[in-house]
């Protein structure tokens, strides 16, 4: 049996990056909040300079990630596993926004049509009769106001590379047009990411600073990068990251509107005879509670916010919330990397004095930046020369 807690106006279920936004957003507008968040409170003394820690064994990502390894497979007839780049996840005040690397992107304006821009340059056989690929039902225009709000807010630093259609010199060339440039300036470079601009020009390519969610300067009360070089996997002890902890969800708390549950683990979303949300049940402290509210969020990642769909099954969601027509869970991904690692003969490269989004980028393979004619497939990704070389990891990677 469920305690029924006080009704909301809004429940928010995870409150990481999108659910931190979310808040800050709904309270600073005047609407009562709360936000069930599966993870404790974490604060900077929780984030050590030490890549055993962190790196090897994982330790903010031990409630969750450790134990809940996403697998995966190439095909229906496949066997599921774990093998590939893992990409760790973390529960707590803040989510992933914590401990990822900062890389703070925007999608290019093909990305909200691939399916149309695809079949208008390459005709309709560029995509497979069996493929499922469908246009946003938004553009990058719609987006682009929320883009802006988010880098303000947290003080995004970079280049920008298109300001309202006008290219500018040292930004991205490729990236829609956006308001203003950015908040702050881009993190500083060194020998390693100079040293890839220049090889990357001298081959007809378009390098920029990647755009990151790390203060290159104090901003809005809040610090500046120290380049102590252990970001990534980690959170920030000078509290120079864009994390949502100390940003938008600390802002949303001021307002007195947010009431924050933490280590409330969702386990159904509970919705009307109609089929419409109506609260979410969770356990805390081994109880069951159901926290009613008008409107209900899930910004739990993409893992937890596919499997709570399915969970919550009712009479009118038989296959679980959304699922009727039974394509919730097949059409999802997170991130992909690859990645290579070399030696420079006579280079003292010093690529372990920094973070990960301090970098030399390219947008020049990204989405239809190049002609797709007769590769068989369509997209792209961008291509990162990064700092933040820890010594473990390049014991592990970097040939001898």
């Amino acid at each position: 049996m469920s305690t029924r807690l006080k009704k909301t106006e809004v429940l928010i279920i995870g409150l990481g990056a999108s659910g931190g936004y979310a808040s800050l957003a709904l309270t600073r507008a005047g609407a009562k909040v709360v936000a069930l968040e599966a993870g404790p409170r974490w604060n900077a003394l929780d984030f050590p300079m030490d890549e055993i820690r962190n790196d090897v064994r994982s330790v903010l990502s031990q409630r969750k990630f450790t134990k809940e390894i996403p697998t995966w497979r190439r095909n229906a007839s496949g066997v599921a596993d774990q093998t590939g780049v893992a990409i760790n996840m973390m529960n707590g005040v803040g989510g992933t926004s914590i401990h990822y690397g900062m890389e703070q992107w925007r999608y290019l304006p093909w990305n909200f049509k691939e399916r149309s821009e695809t079949i208008k340059r390459y005709g309709a056989s560029a995509i497979p009769s069996n493929s499922t690929i469908a246009d946003f039902p938004i553009s990058y225009a719609d987006v682009e106001p929320y883009y802006d709000k988010v880098e303000y807010d947290m003080g995004t630093s970079g280049r920008a590379g298109n300001i309202k259609g006008k290219k500018v010199a040292g930004g991205n060339a490729f990236e829609g047009p956006r308001r203003r440039k950015y908040p702050l300036p881009p993190l500083r470079s060194s020998g390693w990411t100079e040293l890839m601009a220049t090889a990357a020009k001298g081959l007809g390519m378009h390098p920029f600073p990647g755009p990151a969610a790390i203060r290159s300067e104090a901003y809005n009360g809040l610090p500046a990068c120290e380049y102590c070089g252990f970001c990534t996997y980690n959170g920030c002890m000078a509290d120079a990251k864009g994390a949502t902890d100390v940003g938008a969800i600390a802002k949303a708390e001021r307002t007195k509107n947010l009431k924050v549950v933490t280590s409330a683990r969702v386990t159904k979303i509970e919705v009307d005879s109609n089929g419409r949300a109506t609260g979410a049940t969770f356990v805390k402290g081994g109880k069951k509670y159901f926290q009613p509210a008008d409107v209900v969020i899930l910004s739990t990642y993409i893992y937890e916010n596919t499997r709570l769909l399915l969970l919550s099954k009712s009479k009118a969601f038989p296959k679980g919330l959304s699922n009727n027509a039974g394509q919730v869970g097949k059409h999802y991904i997170s991130h992909l990397y690859g990645g290579v690692n070399g030696l420079f003969a006579g280079k003292q490269l010093n690529r372990f004095s920094g973070s990960g989004a301090q970098r030399t980028s390219i947008d020049d393979w990204n989405g239809d930046n190049f002609d797709h004619t007769g590769l068989g497939f369509i997209g792209g990704a961008v291509i990162d020369a990064r700092m933040e070389n820890k010594p473990i990891s390049a014991a592990r990677t970097t040939p001898p």
